[in-house]
């Protein structure tokens, strides 16, 4: 498949492991705990990282939506920060300014259903009661601190790249960009994902979430000539976050994206 041996050439290339990420330890006292409590009675945790903002940044700063992974779901507001956010907050404390935060979600929940059926995407229709309760945590958190709303990013792992996706399918254009690591996504969902700037990631031998919907969503979105980057890097299984969120090249895309510009 011609679409395939592209990917597979695409994934390659070498990138470049500039930086150590804070532990989750040092992001403990870097992050504040807090806990978003809906109209409707419903409550989130998560922790926010709020940089030093900068006088000139008269826009406010970006804004980057982290998701976990399935092992860090609980109660105790600490264990999304184990993976991933580390990588965050250390670019946005040392080379660009940008609210960081990292909702958790309780035990036996899921950011979006597509992760019980992980060979046959589907997306549900309606809403999924975790991807609201985040959404609306998102616009009280852009109401309450100097949020460009023009830089709203988005990116989880594994259960949290499910969510990330559903955002990006779901809010067609509400993002300037994204970073799906080693999800999936329902691939008729193309034109919808075609409207966000998108860097997705795998692992070549991933036997926890098949490759096989990110390959399908790539190829589609390639067809669509929209703006998306594939990295699948070879011979890697699942945990293959530690190298996406602690690269200068990822990072800095990541992080330099507006809305509206390509």
């Amino acid at each position: 498949m011609k679409a395939t041996r592209l990917i597979l050439l695409a994934a390659a290339a070498a990138s470049s492991f500039g930086f150590a990420p804070y532990s989750a330890n040092e992001l403990a006292s870097l992050t504040i705990p807090a806990t978003y409590r809906s109209e409707r009675g419903a409550s989130l945790n998560y922790r926010i990282f709020v940089p030093d903002i900068p006088e000139a940044a008269t826009n406010g700063v970006p804004l980057v939506l982290f998701l976990h992974g399935s092992g860090e779901c609980g109660t105790n507001n600490l264990s999304q920060l184990v993976h991933g956010v580390g990588g965050l907050v250390w670019w946005s404390r040392k080379r660009e300014p940008a609210i960081v935060v990292a909702p958790q979600a309780p035990f036996r929940t899921v950011w979006s259903p597509l992760f019980f059926d992980l060979r046959h995407a589907f997306t549900a229709s309606a809403t999924p009661p975790m991807i609201g309760l985040v959404k609306e945590l998102l616009d009280d958190i852009c109401a309450n601190y100097p949020v460009d709303t023009n830089r709203l990013l988005v990116t989880g792992i594994s259960l949290g790249g499910y969510g990330a996706w559903d955002f990006v399918v779901r809010y067609p254009g509400l993002f300037a960009a994204a970073l799906p690591v080693c999800g999936g996504v329902n691939p008729n969902k193309a034109e919808n994902a075609a409207k966000t700037p998108l860097w997705i990631f795998h692992g070549e031998r991933d036997g926890n979430v098949p490759n096989a919907m990110d390959r399908a969503m790539v190829s589609r979105l390639w067809e669509l000539n929209a703006p998306v980057r594939y990295m699948e890097y070879p011979d890697s299984g699942h945990a293959i976050w530690s190298r996406v969120y602690s690269d200068d090249n990822v990072m800095k895309w990541f992080f330099s994206r507006v809305r509206g510009r390509k």
